[in-house]
């Protein structure tokens, strides 16, 4: 009984250090506001002032003395939500009794925002009202927070101010029309309808995904008819992850913030995403599907021949073995471990089946099959890791290389889980590089025929695509590096020497490979 006695003593006199705790915030005195940015490291010590989102605070200062609607974009992972939430105690700084509503794509976001809100709250004395729920806090003056998720119900009173802090979950959401449509209906309905009799300032703050995305609906005019004057669009804000322009081959090129995400490290995330991802997430320029992909080429006279390079192959392979009507493509890429530059080194694209076959028209020749050629190439470049990305019925072809008796060829197969337009965005942002990371030997017999589909590709089923895929894949192993030998040009003695070696090698991987 003692024990739990002085258990008991000891819960309730941690008790009232809590209650004592709370009750000397409240009694303290607010600190004052001062600018929006600067509140930032004062009540987030850790915390530096976000001088790259001087024009979101702006906009956010004008909310009390005038309505402001404005849409913003801004870059992934460059502190929008963090300041948002920093502003919501700049607001209830100036104005106790405001009302403040945060939404986002899923409630229970939002409610996390909402009580780091209220943490820091009470760090810069703001005195709490009796409401301090998980995803709702008042102030004692009568205002307060309020979280919700987009399409969610939404009950009370009006609100003096509206974040909407991404709406859209993920691309996957974004460029699903069904869930857009709801996402702006969500926003029309249930919460732009939340208006305040004095006015209500509304921000839509969101990485860009896509054209029709929540900014783009809102910032796009609207038509007018003889009933209904037409709306004013939101004023859009759009903060780009790099500002500027190359001049004269000298690049003027800013990072917004470079002690968060530098200008190189900036073209690397370029290069990794692709263009598709690369405009619409951190230039605010969502394209459409349909435009153009590859950009122009970086043409070179010659590629050296010293160096220590990691070489990878991309196979893509027509889906039957048999029709003839079908490309079936090939693409060498090799990596300049010391420079970072990419080569295109060889290319073959070619219809035709896999096998060899006699040609009956012609006596009995033999038509050469793709096999014989991919098993040529694959044996020019020793230790080269082939790859191709895979469908369902591919399989059985890669093992039909596999096992060929005289040009069997061992390809890496990756499953293809997602269309051949998002597998391409990592290659072009290589190929599209300013500082020509990809380069295309001009005199080459393929450069004009590969040069000439990347420049037509858009993603589009049907378009001629086989190479891209193919370069697409050899790029994505070099990626990868794990694995990849580093080789330095081998003489043709060495490789012809090779070539019955990786035939062998061929023939105990189909081995393994079936019997697995």
């Amino acid at each position: 009984m003692g024990a739990i006695a002085a258990r008991v003593a000891r819960i309730e006199r941690e008790r009232a250090k809590v209650i004592a705790r709370r009750a000397r915030f409240g009694r303290s005195r607010a600190i004052e506001p001062g600018r929006l940015l600067t509140l930032v490291p004062r009540v987030s010590p850790q915390l530096q002032e976000p001088e790259h989102l001087e024009p979101v605070a702006n906009e956010i200062e004008r909310a009390l003395d005038e309505t402001v609607e404005v849409c913003i974009s801004v870059p992934p992972r460059h502190g929008k939500t963090t300041l948002l939430v920093h502003a919501i105690v700049w607001l209830l700084l100036r104005d106790p009794t405001c009302t403040i509503l945060y939404a986002s794509y899923a409630h229970g976001f939002a409610a996390k925002q909402v009580r780091k809100a209220m943490r820091l709250a009470v760090k810069a004395g703001i005195a709490l009202g009796d409401v301090r729920r998980r995803d709702e806090w008042t102030t004692a003056a009568g205002g307060g927070v309020k979280a919700c998720g987009v399409g969610g119900q939404i009950t009370g009173e009006g609100f003096r101010v509206v974040f909407v802090d991404d709406p859209h979950k993920n691309r996957a959401e974004a460029e699903s029309r069904r869930i857009r449509e709801r996402v702006i209906d969500g926003f029309r309905e249930d919460i732009y309808t939340r208006q305040d009799p004095r006015g209500t300032s509304v921000f839509v703050v969101h990485t860009r995904w896509h054209e029709n995305d929540l900014i783009g609906e809102l910032t796009r005019a609207q038509a007018s008819n003889d009933d209904v004057e037409a709306v004013p669009p939101f004023k859009l804000l759009n903060l780009t992850a790099i500002s500027g322009a190359a001049n004269d081959g000298a690049y003027g090129l800013r990072a917004l913030a470079p002690k968060l995400f530098t200008l190189d490290r900036l073209q690397r995330l370029r290069a990794r995403v692709g263009e598709y991802g690369w405009w619409s997430l951190y230039m605010g320029s969502p394209r459409p599907r349909s435009g153009a992909v590859f950009g122009d080429p970086n043409l070179v006279d010659e590629l050296e021949s010293t160096g220590t390079f990691r070489y990878a192959i991309g196979v893509d392979i027509a889906r039957t073995a048999r029709t003839r009507s079908d490309h079936n493509a090939a693409v060498v890429l090799r990596l300049n471990v010391e420079t970072g530059t990419i080569d295109v080194v060889e290319a073959l694209r070619e219809q035709g089946v896999l096998a060899d076959r006699r040609d009956v028209e012609r006596e009995g020749a033999i038509d050469p099959g793709f096999a014989r050629r991919l098993h040529a190439l694959v044996g020019r470049y020793p230790g080269a890791r082939v790859v191709m990305y895979t469908g369902r019925t591919e399989d059985q072809l890669l093992e039909l290389l596999a096992s060929h008796a005289d040009y069997p060829v061992y390809i890496d197969a990756w499953p293809a889980t997602t269309e051949k337009f998002e597998r391409a965005q990592g290659w072009a942002g290589a190929y599209n590089d300013p500082r020509g990371r990809v380069r295309i030997p001009r005199k080459a017999m393929w450069a004009s025929k590969f040069i000439a589909e990347h420049s037509a590709f858009t993603g589009n089923k049907g378009d001629p695509d086989d190479q891209v895929d193919a370069a697409a894949a050899a790029f994505d192993a070099l990626r990868q590096s794990d694995g990849l030998e580093v080789l330095t040009p081998s003489s043709g003695a060495r490789r012809d020497a090779a070539d019955a070696g990786v035939a062998s090698r061929a023939r105990r991987r189909a081995r393994g490979f079936f019997a697995g």
